[in-house]
């Protein structure tokens, strides 16, 4: 009873008070510890009773694998295992399989849980459901629908627990469509009518898969609307950019009488921070206080401090971070990011500098948001340190946000053969990543490697962007290499589908006045779009004052005069429209 109640203290006095203990009296107190945390304890207590000289029972395992797989405890955790296959217990007990496998999948261990779930004679929802989270867990979204596929074709039938894992690997793969798949199923098993959890997760699903629409007709429709789906709703807005929305429907959520919990604060505040409503932050701020909803909780702390911080008021942001008791990478990185975000690079350095005086590790946010303060101020000792712990932390094998700021770092500060040689190292540079190095060549005027880079990109199977393009066409301007830049030009519509814009046009026309074929120049800007041409006009003067055409020099003037004097018309016809 008192274990269960959570009275963990007065339980053990109660044990320690039994005359005799037997397994089930151990096997309670085991339990009590893992299911209220304490992972630790319950191991412990496993030791005391091999002391006294009892063997473990089924239960006694199931409980001590969950132990392991909270804790981290992986060495334990495959002691136990090969005690339990010793005494043969897995051939008859699914539970006791299902807890190996979701203990192999909190380690990340995935192919030692599959060879577990694969050797039990009966695989039940559980069992499979335990692998289907732990992939979700881990970010590998396509094999946990994959499971889900193997699950229902050995005939088992998603549970709530396993379908709101679906939704949230659809979420993660962006696999509208699955989703969609999955609503239907949901539907017909008629899981929404009391499962408020499923029906947030299906609002979540739609609104992370861009389909804010849909998710809001979703919402409309469930038979049950608590803070949950509305906290997640206001979620979906505010992350898809829509913060005005987000605020709106917060304001419904508290005329229909729901009180808000911390998380929905949560959101609101990111909603605030997103459209810059510091005012509306100050009254959320303050209702937290007035509820005593802020005193420990870090995640309302953090929220705040990156509400002020993304708003510019950093008097406030510093405010709430220095009286709160807790100071954590997230609140760190939050101070970090709105610095960069209002261009005070300097205070980000600063701030990063106090933060590992605080001992703690910067994430990979951090790191990337450091990196561009260092790009912007040219601080590549700095930005060398950085680098130093990405590697630490392997950080550049899966991130390719870590890797394009890390080149455009090096870039930007002048070091173009070190961004070309993280490029070339890492194996997740991608687009962006290029595209940084080759913007760097450009700027510092070394056009062959701005064509190499380009070419190394298209063998790796990268799809060139349109900042890639100019740069391209910037560099055979520079080389005078007519032809090829005209290559290059056709291959973006043809090859790839773009439309060339005014910036692609404009570099056209600079490469064919640099190579003397003011003609071929003429042509490109009379084939360009019409809002664009007087731009396009003083680009082709530009570029005939540099090279000495006068002739066409006149030809661009008396075109640009022509169209500023249909412009200044325009003007004046809109006006007297609207007057």
């Amino acid at each position: 009873m008192y274990a269960k109640c959570g009275a963990l203290a007065k339980a053990k006095v109660v044990f320690e008070e039994l005359p005799f203990k037997t397994v089930v009296s151990w096997n309670s107190l085991i339990t009590a510890y893992v299911q209220h945390g304490n992972g630790d304890e319950a191991l412990a207590c496993f030791h005391r009773m091999q002391d006294d000289g009892h063997s473990p029972s089924p239960t006694t395992f199931t409980c001590l694998v969950k132990a392991c797989g909270s804790i981290g405890a992986f060495e334990k955790g495959e002691e136990l295992h090969a005690e339990i296959v010793r005494m043969g217990l897995l051939a008859s007990d699914v539970v006791l399989g299902s807890a190996l496998v979701d203990m192999y999948s909190k380690f990340g261990l995935f192919l030692k849980a599959r060879e577990v779930l694969n050797g039990l004679k009966v695989r039940n929802i559980v069992s499979w459901t335990s692998l289907i989270i732990g992939y979700c867990e881990s970010g590998y979204a396509t094999e946990a629908l994959d499971c889900c596929r193997e699950m229902k074709c050995e005939g088992l039938t998603p549970d709530a627990v396993t379908l709101t894992c679906m939704l949230k690997a659809c979420c993660t793969a962006k696999e509208v469509e699955k989703g969609r798949q999955v609503h239907a199923e949901i539907l017909r098993n008629g899981f929404l009518r009391d499962d408020t959890m499923l029906g947030a997760a299906l609002v979540d699903m739609y609104g992370k898969c861009g389909t804010l629409p849909k998710a809001k007709e979703v919402f409309d429709e469930l038979p049950v609307r608590d803070a949950i789906p509305w906290s997640v709703l206001i979620a979906c807005y505010s992350e898809n950019g829509h913060g005005n929305e987000a605020l709106n429907y917060f304001e419904h959520m508290i005329h229909e009488g729901h009180a808000p919990d911390a998380m929905t604060f949560a959101c609101v505040l990111k909603a605030c921070g997103s459209i810059g409503a510091d005012a509306k932050g100050k009254e959320i701020h303050a209702d937290i206080v007035r509820n005593g909803m802020l005193g420990n909780s870090t995640i309302l702390s953090n929220a705040l401090v990156d509400m002020y911080a993304k708003c510019g008021a950093f008097a406030q942001a510093k405010q709430v971070f220095n009286e709160h008791p807790i100071q954590d990478v997230v609140s760190c990185t939050s101070l970090i990011a709105g610095y960069c975000q209002h261009g005070r690079f300097e205070e980000a350095i600063k701030c990063y500098e106090q933060m590992k005086g605080m001992s703690l590790s910067p994430n990979a946010v951090t790191l990337a948001c450091i990196l561009k303060a260092c790009a912007s101020v040219g601080a590549t000792g700095k930005g060398e340190e950085v680098h130093a712990e990405i590697a630490r932390q392997d950080l550049l094998r899966s991130n390719t946000v870590i890797a394009g700021a890390l080149v455009d770092m090096y870039a930007k500060c002048g070091a173009l053969g070190r961004a070309q040689e993280v490029c070339e190292e890492v194996c997740v540079c991608d687009v962006v990543a290029w595209s940084a190095l080759m913007v760097g060549y450009c700027q510092y005027g070394q056009a062959e490697k701005v064509l190499s880079c380009f070419e190394l990109l298209r063998e790796e199977g990268l799809t060139p962007d349109e900042i890639m393009f100019s740069c391209v066409l910037k560099a055979c301007s520079r080389l005078g290499a007519a032809g090829k830049g005209q290559e290059y030009f056709e291959a973006m519509s043809s090859n790839y589908g773009m439309i060339p814009t005014f910036e692609h046009h404009s570099c056209m026309v600079d490469l064919f006045c640099r190579s003397g074929l003011f003609e071929r120049a003429l042509a490109v800007i009379e084939k360009m779009p019409s809002l664009n041409y007087l731009r396009a006009w003083f680009v082709l003067m530009s570029s005939c004052k540099k090279w000495g055409n006068v002739k066409l020099g006149k030809l661009a003037f008396q075109h640009a005069t022509q169209s500023m004097k249909i412009s200044q018309s325009m003007k004046i016809w809109q006006n007297t429209c609207i007057n």
